[in-house]
């Protein structure tokens, strides 16, 4: 699952829960969604993983440091 589609897959998930709190049947559909939201998580950590150290990597050789990055003021 591409990331982009995780926010919709969430809402879905969200909706199937409400619904199911309020007694309609959703039947596997909750499993279904859980599953695709947990991959799309794992997706994007896994992703993460491998394009923080090259952009902190680009910051460093512009001579940026962790608060520039973080927005704080110096």
């Amino acid at each position: 699952m591409a990331t982009s589609t995780f926010p919709l897959a969430y809402r879905n998930l969200q909706r199937v829960r409400n619904a199911s709190i309020v007694g309609v049947d959703v039947g596997g559909n909750v499993k279904m969604l859980e599953k695709m939201v947990e991959d799309a998580r794992r997706e994007t950590v896994e992703k993460a993983i491998k394009v923080i150290p090259e952009f902190m990597n680009v910051a460093n050789s512009l001579g940026l440091n962790r608060d520039d990055i973080n927005g704080r003021l110096v």
